[in-house]
Order: structure tokens, then sequence, then C-alpha cells
């Protein structure tokens, strides 16, 4: 569980991102990390992919996104909680 974002880019490789995170869920700051690319540097994420069990400390409303639906995809491992927004892929593993 973080309380930051700790790599926003652009991904062209997996090697770029952090690796051997492990912990609980924090929607919020992404989210806040998307309304600050925005906001900031007017960028909008063509796609959000959460790797996740889904729980953490909010159930999002599609409305509390700063993205369109279409864009969020969920792959849940560990629960088979369901998103109210976007499409979900559940997996047994990550």
């Amino acid at each position: 569980h973080t309380d930051r974002v700790e790599f926003s880019s652009d991904i062209k490789n997996h090697k770029d991102t952090i690796q051997n995170k492990s912990g609980g869920t924090a929607f919020i700051p992404v989210v806040e990390e998307i309304k600050r690319l925005k906001k900031e540097e007017h960028i909008e994420p063509s796609v959000v992919i959460w790797l996740t069990d889904y729980y953490g400390e909010i159930d999002f409303k599609p409305h509390d996104l700063p993205i369109k639906e279409k864009k969020m995809r969920w792959i849940i491992s560990g629960s088979n909680l369901e998103p109210s927004t976007g499409k979900t892929f559940y997996i047994d593993e990550v």
C-alpha cells in the first residue's frame, strides 16, 4: 500500500515499471495522478490497467473516475469483486 504514484510515464517495455511490489491497493493516488496529468501536462491516458484484488479504500462509481469507462481494464486476482466500471478479467495468479 502506498500513498503516492511511484511510476507515471509511457511504457515502452514492461521492465521500465517498478517490479516486485506488494501490499494493499491504493486507488486514490492513481486517480489523482490521472487528474494531474490532464490538468498540468495535458495528457490523457489511452488506457488504465489495474492489477488488483479490488480491495481498497473506496469502491469507484463511473463518475468518480477521470477517464472514460471504455478505457478501464481491471485484472483481478484473489477475489471475485466486481468493479462498477470498465472491463474486468479474473485470473488465478499474478
